[in-house]
């Protein structure tokens, strides 16, 4: 029988065409069978350990490839407290411990502490400066200091930069320093960790909350300072000596365990904590 060739490649054309899609539609629903088997574990919480957990988030999915870390928006520690509890996430990073009515209120939830830094008060690097005692630093966030050269350095209107009420720094800022006195109205208040570290960064005569690891990490110009002559560092965190102290860590409830296993194993293990260590923040063995 004759076959025109023209008709004969045109068959060929179609058979080919055929054969690679019946190809690329089985690899697409393997592709698609891997997506569905894919674990996922969603995360919120402290805004500065959602950082830290970001930064650590492409070794962890090197080394667990089978599970994706979905990061929610950062809810501070005291409302991600709710937001676990309503089960809207797995779990939370947390940026101090909980308290103790805090722990009554939610008995089925379980905290890891992992490590700590030290909270810090830091200036722009155009402040002259590298120590200030407690009550210096009293004053200048009520508002009784309002120029650099009242501590004894080159004169420079101050711009505090402040904190909510609820966040871990602002916690241990009124725990350590301040009390309950009323920070100054002129206060600039920041709504999050790396808006404070920007600011700090790029506000001249500025003097905010951050901790040693961040000032690290992100590599930032800041200057931390010391208090009443005792400067944040690895010794003093590793010491005690140094007071103002974040404990990092993740809390999950008990039913959770299972899923979130391979992430306490991961952040647990002595190459991520030396990591950790190398951006100032120390292990806490629990």
């Amino acid at each position: 029988m004759y076959v025109n060739p023209y008709e004969k490649n045109i068959f060929i054309e179609i058979l080919c065409t055929v054969l690679f899609a019946l190809a690329n539609c089985r690899q697409t629903n393997e592709t698609d069978t891997q997506k569905e088997t894919k674990q996922e574990i969603t995360i919120s919480g402290s805004g500065s350990g959602v950082i830290i957990m970001k930064m650590l988030e492409p070794d962890f999915e090197n080394e667990y490839t089978s599970i994706d870390l979905i990061f929610l928006p950062s809810s501070g520690t005291k409302k991600g407290l709710e937001t676990i509890a309503e089960g809207l996430v797995d779990l939370i990073m947390s940026a101090r411990d909980m308290d103790d009515t805090e722990k009554t209120q939610y008995p089925n939830l379980i905290q890891k502490t992992l490590f700590k830094d030290a909270m810090v008060l830091a200036v722009n690097k155009n402040v002259d400066i590298i120590d200030l005692t407690k009550e210096q630093i009293k004053k200048i966030h009520t508002g009784e200091i309002t120029d650099w050269n009242e501590t004894g350095n080159t004169s420079g209107r101050i711009i505090v930069l402040d904190r909510e009420e609820h966040e871990s720094s602002k916690i241990l800022l009124r725990e350590y320093i301040i009390g309950d006195s009323n920070v100054t109205e002129d206060a600039i208040m920041m709504l999050s960790p790396d808006a404070m570290d920007q600011s700090i960064e790029t506000t001249r005569y500025s003097i905010g909350q951050t901790s040693l690891g961040a000032i690290s990490y992100k590599n930032l110009t800041i200057k931390p300072l010391s208090i009443d002559g005792i400067k944040p560092s690895l010794q003093t965190l590793d010491d005690g000596s140094y007071p103002m102290v974040r404990n990092y860590g993740i809390i999950y409830k008990k039913e959770s365990e299972s899923t979130i296993m391979p992430l306490l194993i991961f952040l647990a293990s002595d190459e991520i904590q030396a990591r950790l260590r190398r951006y100032q923040m120390v292990r806490v063995n629990q």
